[in-house]
């Protein structure tokens, strides 16, 4: 509903309910516009223009089937046993330079790392994600701990 909406405003979804709200809606699921109204977030404009319109649409949510995981694809134990070494490292350098783990190597980069593992700083090459920062940063460590998990 939200982005159904936002594309017939020409705004971006966040200015028509900001995420946050999206889950208040999702976990007290509003039946009434006078409950709607109740819902930290959600503003007056929205609740006269689309109240209606965004009841509605909880309510189909509501009956709708809930989505099926998806199986995830078979992975080897060697690349697992990779990942989780790359992850534990990567919790350790966050919680060492005070950032958020994703903020020194995504999680993508990681798997590429541990499906790939490269065994130079050359092979780094072929881990986009990466970045050159990453690579000259982190490079040595990151061939060491793929080392040692092999």
């Amino acid at each position: 509903w939200r982005e159904e909406t936002a594309a017939t405003l020409d705004r971006p979804p966040f200015k028509v309910l900001q995420n946050s709200t999206l889950v208040r809606l999702a976990e007290d699921q509003p039946a009434s516009i006078s409950q709607l109204r109740q819902i930290k977030g959600v503003p007056q404009t929205v609740v006269k223009r689309f109240g209606s319109d965004l009841l509605e649409t909880i309510k189909r949510g509501k009956s709708a089937p809930a989505p099926r995981p998806k199986r995830p694809a078979q992975i080897s134990a060697t690349i697992l046993d990779r990942y989780e070494a790359l992850h534990a490292w990567r919790k350790n350098k966050a919680s060492e330079r005070g950032v958020e783990s994703d903020i020194i190597i995504s999680r993508q980069a990681l798997w590429s790392l541990a499906h790939n593992p490269p065994r130079s700083l050359e092979d780094l090459q072929a881990i986009e994600e990466l970045g050159e920062y990453r690579r000259r940063k982190y490079g040595k460590e990151l061939i060491q701990i793929l080392g040692l998990s092999r």
